[in-house]
């Protein structure tokens, strides 16, 4: 079986305010989604990538890799960035890898009162290494 990792993330387009030697005003938003795979890749196993971001200045669209069947190509040629790739395609894309991050059953299930949010931050050890969702489990004290 093939596991792949998905990443994905989905930041409203908010007013921020930088400061280099003088303050400027700008944007900040991204809609992302990347998968990665066991294949070699020419960029650490990225099979696709769909990215739409904008760091304070201008709104930036990158797309590589295969296009994936459900891909909305067409939409990518748009004359605006911001219509290449829509918060409502996110949602169709991640939906048909299997994954509905922002509909509250799939997140916490009604069989389940609780959940576990892992959340990774800084560099990680070089002990560090890829395990099976049962042993990271197992490593962590989850039971199923």
């Amino acid at each position: 079986m093939t596991w792949r990792t998905i990443w994905s993330v989905a930041t409203p387009l908010t007013r921020t305010l930088q400061s280099s030697r003088t303050p400027r005003r700008g944007f900040h938003g991204a809609l992302i989604v990347e998968v990665y795979g066991p294949e070699k890749t020419e960029n650490i196993n990225l099979i696709r990538e769909v990215r739409l971001q904008n760091d304070a200045g201008r709104w930036e669209f990158f797309l590589e890799g295969t296009p994936f069947p459900f891909d909305t190509t067409e939409s990518y040629s748009s004359r605006r960035k911001t219509d290449r790739f829509t918060f409502d395609m996110m949602k169709q894309y991640l939906g048909m890898l299997g994954i509905r991050p922002f509909e509250r059953d799939y997140i916490l299930p009604s069989s389940s009162e609780s959940a576990v949010l892992v959340e990774l931050t800084g560099n990680l050890p070089p002990s560090a290494r890829d395990v099976s969702l049962d042993e990271a489990r197992r490593l962590n004290g989850i039971e199923s």
